[in-house]
């Protein structure tokens, strides 16, 4: 709003707004811009840091170190909204496909989702160590990522078919990815709400 009122004010100066009330004004609306951002960063938690901001960041500097994929970015604002997409993206491979493998293999063992929540409501350090454990399991889906990108570039050229496909392989593949973590994350959702419901009954 406040940049609104400057803008009428510059307005009704008619031929008098020079070029240096032009600077002005854009100064001014670069200020509040760089505020904002910084409100921005201030609500990121650093539990999203670790699982998707730094994810993202390692994996487009490193495939661009090995395999000349140029994803590093000069502008700031564009970085981080490409940066921390690309992080949520492994983010979720590391949920919806890393951990059922794990889950299948039996690498690692699991509990139900409702005993969890109970627990951690007794014991707040679960709920740590479980955001520990999901910055390791993302880091894993990082490298793993790496590597299927070297393999990527490896079939396009022995294979230049593939490229002209590729933007239609990839956004097909991130809309299963997000309808994937979409039905998890409802799943979970779900077993709260029921979670709630057996505890009301139960007080009753």
């Amino acid at each position: 709003m406040e940049v609104f009122h400057l803008v009428n004010s510059v307005g009704h100066l008619g031929g008098n707004f020079s070029f240096t009330k032009m600077l002005a004004l854009q100064n001014y609306v670069g200020e509040r811009s760089a505020i904002d951002m910084d409100k921005i960063i201030d609500k990121i938690s650093a539990y999203n840091i670790f699982t998707n901001f730094l994810p993202g960041v390692i994996y487009c500097f490193l495939v661009e170190k090995f395999f000349g994929i140029s994803l590093i970015q000069d502008d700031f604002l564009v970085a981080l909204f490409l940066y921390y997409f690309t992080g949520m993206v492994i983010s979720r491979i590391s949920s919806v496909v890393l951990e059922p493998m794990l889950k299948l293999t039996k690498f690692v063992n699991f509990v139900d989702y409702k005993r969890y929540v109970s627990a951690s409501k007794e014991d707040d350090k679960i709920r740590i160590l479980l955001e520990t454990s999901n910055s390791y399991r993302s880091m894993i889906a990082l490298l793993i990522c790496v590597v299927a990108s070297g393999v990527w570039v490896e079939a396009m050229a022995t294979y230049p078919a593939i490229h002209d496909y590729s933007h239609y392989i990839l956004s097909c593949a991130l809309i299963i990815l997000f309808l994937l973590a979409y039905k998890k994350q409802t799943r979970y959702i779900v077993a709260r709400v029921e979670q709630y419901e057996d505890q009301k009954e139960t007080v009753s």
